[in-house]
């Protein structure tokens, strides 16, 4: 047993009166270009978690704003619920992901944090999380991004042993091959990877030592490679190594009980084309790339919706087209394409109606 890292966290019935989670945003609002990102994208998730959220609308939903957040942000809030506060940033604690630590700043009221990227968007009620209160975890990561030599020499600096089981990307998993020189030849270690979770969805217990360890091996593994790696970004600056490593530690040092979310949970547009969910089955969406361009101002807030759409419709085609040429399913591709087609459709219009109701509103005050 690790010294300073005991912790029992066991599942425990929930009473689904109360609140089962903290869900906790983190946007960074330090200067213009982050405000014309994250402020569409937050005002997006507080309107989707309104109409959305269902029997999860109770849960605490905090806004840990890097910076002073927009009015529009405090405005919306307010309607949701929410609590804003203040944060300053955490970036030399987990290099460029670090601002997520602030999620364990937060006047918490439960004992359970959800961690959310501020590019999710709420679709239907996540409240069947409550059932893993007392554990850990999260989805597959879109890509292997840690080849298996890589984590054996992560493993062995860290005493951690192989781990007893597996998992697919979400690449592999949808059935789309990887691309270029950097992942054409890992498709076979992308359908079995160590476990490696997407840092846009996670959830633990508070008490749970996790913020430490993620440090820890944050900074350990940082140790282990030059900046000149060609996999520098992937391996060291990702924040998803380390924390795919902490929860292992937890799990081996029999402290936590670590879990793969079903698909649902995390849905994200391979698993859409893939065919693995369907917008209508899943509850919360990491809509990546949204407002990827900043937007200046409330005028140009459905340019943007319209560029995401844009973004879906190319990254669909070349996917399909990967899977007709490599793979030589013509008729999987074509469904791929149809199926993405009505998505998209979908999709935009759910993210209309939100930018009608809520989003526009509160951005012209």
């Amino acid at each position: 047993m690790r010294p300073g890292f005991i912790v029992r966290c066991t599942p425990y019935t929930i009473c689904m009166s109360e609140p089962a989670f903290d869900t906790v945003i983190v946007p960074d609002f330090r200067d213009a270009t982050r405000v014309g990102r994250f402020e569409p994208q937050t005002l997006f998730f507080l309107a989707s978690w309104i109409e959305h959220a269902g029997d999860a609308r109770d849960w605490p939903v905090h806004i840990a704003c890097i910076g002073e957040p927009p009015t529009s942000v405090r405005r919306l809030a307010e309607q949701c619920g929410g609590r804003v506060s203040i944060h300053k940033s955490k970036e030399d604690q987990l290099g460029r992901f670090g601002n997520k630590l602030c999620a364990w700043d937060i006047d918490a009221q439960t004992s359970q944090l959800l961690y959310l990227d501020a590019d999710m968007l709420c679709l239907s009620s996540p409240g069947a999380l409550a059932q893993f209160i007392g554990r850990g975890g999260g989805c597959p990561a879109g890509l292997p991004r840690v080849p298996e030599s890589y984590w054996v020499k992560i493993d062995q600096a860290l005493g951690l042993p192989e781990p007893n089981s597996k998992m697919p990307s979400t690449f592999a998993a949808a059935g789309i091959p990887l691309g270029g020189k950097r992942y054409g030849s890992e498709n076979a270690f992308a359908a079995n990877m160590w476990p490696l979770y997407n840092g846009g969805l996670f959830f633990v217990p508070f008490d749970a030592p996790l913020p430490q360890l993620w440090i820890e091996h944050w900074n350990r593994i940082s140790e282990l490679f030059n900046r000149d790696d060609p996999l520098w970004v992937d391996v060291v600056l990702s924040d998803m190594t380390a924390l795919a490593t902490s929860l292992r530690q937890l799990q081996h040092d029999g402290n936590l009980d670590v879990i793969t979310l079903p698909e649902s949970f995390n849905g994200r547009w391979m698993q859409i084309v893939g065919g693995q969910v369907t917008l209508e089955i899943v509850s919360l969406f990491h809509a990546v790339n949204l407002f990827r361009n900043p937007i200046k101002d409330a005028a140009s807030l459905y340019d943007g919706l319209d560029q995401y759409t844009h973004q879906l419709r190319q990254k669909s085609r070349l996917w399909a087209r990967r899977v007709a040429l490599r793979r030589g399913k013509l008729k999987t591709a074509l469904s791929m394409l149809r199926r993405s087609r009505a998505a998209q459709a979908t999709l935009s219009s759910t993210l209309r109606k939100l930018a009608d109701k809520h989003v526009l509103p509160a951005m012209q005050g």
